[in-house]
């Protein structure tokens, strides 16, 4: 290969000083994931997520991001996890808004908090609505887009008096206490939109439906009863023991009764002979 000439040589330079070249793989990663977490112009948030660089910094790679991004391979791959990210946000976002709306209807949301419960929420239902009330209301203190917001639910649940010896809602996991909540809110956005006339975003995905499904799968443990039509064997042989007792002393009472008086039902006495052969004397 032919070394560049001087000319070449500042054209190239010129180049490098005019693009990124302290920008390397792993911060167009984090760039990508930061966009679809919080936006593609939030860019305080987006600073958070790249490692060492400035918000300034990130707002002058998006703008020629966004103008070249069809430049890059597999550009599509990256802007669909852009796009899908803004909507899950969006769409967390509008819940949050209408959550805060239907607690805004009460004055004591966590006694007076009316939930209409759909076919899903009600089949096999495993949760009060106390219980129900008050994960929402800690929804709504905490915001939908609270860090480590299942984690402090679980905790405000195991330091709230109201369920002290609620042992079933004390022992959930922040995995299945999110799973309720996904359930709940879902179905509380649905009601509020309905009652604005709204259109929710995004729809439910695969993920979220079965999660639902086997959060209604939960089977919330309950005390044993006996079948109606399942006998209980041991309690019928002592009753037939018994029984069976009552009937022997009452047979025993009889013969008792017809040996004292050395008569039979029909009026002859019986006399026992030396050879024990019996004979009636009328």
């Amino acid at each position: 290969a032919e070394p560049l000439t001087e000319e070449e040589q500042r054209e190239k330079d010129k180049l490098a000083a005019e693009g990124f070249g302290d920008w390397n793989k792993r911060d167009f990663q984090q760039f990508i994931n930061g966009s679809a977490k919080y936006g593609r112009t939030n860019y305080e948030d987006i600073a958070l997520e790249v490692d060492s660089k400035e918000p300034d910094e990130i707002k002058a790679y998006a703008k020629v991001f966004w103008k070249r991004y069809k430049e890059i391979a597999n550009w599509e791959k990256h802007i669909d996890s852009i796009n899908e990210g803004e909507e899950r946000r969006a769409k967390v976002v509008q819940h949050g808004k209408l959550l805060r709306q239907k607690m805004g209807m009460y004055r004591v949301p966590l006694q007076q908090l009316k939930i209409n419960y759909t076919v899903s929420t009600t089949n096999k239902k495993v949760y009060t609505e106390e219980e129900d009330r008050f994960l929402l209301v800690m929804l709504d203190r905490f915001g939908l887009e609270s860090e480590n917001l299942y984690e402090k639910i679980r905790d405000e649940i195991r330091e709230s008096p109201l369920f002290r010896f609620d042992w079933f809602f004390l022992s959930r996991t922040p995995q299945e206490i999110g799973r309720r909540c996904n359930t709940l809110i879902t179905t509380v956005a649905k009601e509020m939109a309905e009652m604005n006339g709204e259109k929710l975003n995004g729809s439910k995905g695969k993920r979220a439906a079965d999660e639902e499904s086997s959060e209604e799968e939960e089977v919330k443990p309950t005390t044993k009863k006996a079948k109606g039509n399942v006998k209980n064997k041991q309690l019928d042989s002592v009753k037939g023991g018994s029984k069976a007792a009552s009937s022997t002393s009452s047979r025993a009472g009889s013969v008792a009764s017809t040996g004292s008086n050395g008569t039979t039902k029909g009026g002859a006495a019986a006399v026992v002979t030396k050879s024990g052969r019996a004979s009636r004397k009328k």
